[in-house]
């Protein structure tokens, strides 16, 4: 397996096997060696949970055709290991565990469980994309430990951090999906840890951060890639969050009287599906990178012009600005996909339909054309001119 003369292994294929079943045993045997270096001495050898010793153990058994309960006593794993030339390698503390791997009983399962573990396990039974992505996030903010009883003030110091900017309700959601995960995993394994809900403080309501009318000047002056400056003018015209914006399809764009309308077909209630006229734009382009970098890239600029701001801020200064206008109920509703406003529609379709799309094109146009240029050019959103 590659061109290395140190480490050769045939695949685990069997005769005249397809291009499928190749590639499919060879990521398997990359897999294996992967966490069989991570028994291995290196001078640079990364710190080890027990679930990684755990499985970095089974990959050197299964190297060396070792089987877990091949010994009948702790002097028998012992015999065994001092008879492996490729045990002399091992991490001392690798070496324990494939000891006690061969002393432990063949069917017994071990008792570790990594954050990761119990996200895969959810994922497999819960299939909705937000959910999901409630799950990486918490992941990638927390990162990847052993699922033990320190989960609860892992999940406290993590609500605590949320909180210092996003609204208690949305986390208290979020948390839900988390704890639901956690919790399925650890009764799935029959492990004795409880997992808590962390307690949420409702401090007292702190002034939402909109941008002034200068920083919004300052946002749109700043060069960007055409698909990032198309995710700013949804976020702020339409009150588009993140998730909804990397989603908008460009096949799935239409046309009213000679305005572009994109559909936001994906958001976290029935409400957020709406589709918005956007007569700044010739076309949409959709993001090239992943919605968590789309993020990263809106944040950075948006904090040039405001350290407090964030991405959501767009939707709090789009309810901002309707309100000093008077915008009615209705229309905000329908472009920001509100559920508590007035009645906007009759079943989902209707806010699709040309007939109520065509009166917020003006109001679009009365509220931002003091930013946004009102004539396209070389499709992208231009600046008003200040000369």
């Amino acid at each position: 397996m590659g061109r290395s003369t140190l480490y050769r292994k045939a695949l685990d294929v069997g005769d005249n096997p397809s291009d499928a079943e190749v590639l499919a045993a060879l990521e398997k045997a990359r897999e294996t060696f992967n966490a069989l270096c991570d028994g291995l001495f290196s001078s640079n050898r990364r710190h080890l949970t027990e679930m990684q010793q755990h499985r970095a153990a089974q990959a050197f058994m299964s190297d060396v055709n070792l089987r877990q309960g091949d010994a009948k006593t702790e002097f028998a794993a012992y015999q065994i290991m001092a008879k492996s030339d490729a045990a002399a390698g091992l991490d001392t503390d690798i070496a324990e565990r494939v000891e006690a791997l061969l002393v432990a009983d063949p069917d017994e399962e071990p008792d570790a469980l990594l954050i990761s573990d119990a996200i895969a396990i959810y994922k497999q039974q819960q299939t909705d994309l937000k959910y999901h992505r409630v799950l990486d996030r918490f992941l990638q903010q927390s990162g990847d430990r052993l699922l033990d009883g320190s989960i609860n003030r892992r999940l406290h110091n993590w609500t605590q951090d949320q909180l210092k900017d996003r609204n208690p309700a949305t986390i208290t959601k979020d948390l839900s999906i988390i704890l639901s995960c956690m919790r399925g995993a650890v009764k799935a394994r029959g492990l004795s840890i409880m997992v808590h809900k962390p307690a949420i403080k409702l401090n007292e309501a702190k002034q939402r951060v909109i941008l002034t009318n200068q920083q919004l000047e300052e946002l749109f002056a700043q060069d960007m890639p055409e698909y990032i400056r198309c995710a700013f003018v949804a976020a702020l015209t339409l009150g588009a969050i993140n998730s909804e914006i990397y989603r908008i399809d460009p096949g799935t764009a239409g046309n009213v009287d000679g305005c572009l309308v994109v559909r936001i077909d994906d958001g976290k209630t029935k409400h957020r599906r709406r589709s918005g006229p956007l007569p700044w734009l010739a076309r949409w382009v959709a993001p090239n990178v992943s919605e968590g970098r789309l993020r990263e890239n809106m944040t950075a600029r948006i904090k040039k012009v405001n350290q407090m701001a964030s991405p959501y801020s767009l939707r709090h200064t789009f309810a901002h600005a309707h309100a000093i206008k008077h915008t009615p109920d209705v229309a905000q509703a329908q472009l920001a996909g509100w559920s508590s406003r007035a009645r906007h529609s009759y079943g989902l379709g209707g806010v699709h339909y040309d007939e109520l799309l065509r009166p917020l094109i003006p109001i679009q146009h009365s509220t931002w054309d003091w930013l946004l240029s009102p004539n396209p050019a070389d499709n992208v959103v231009n600046l008003r001119s200040k000369a």
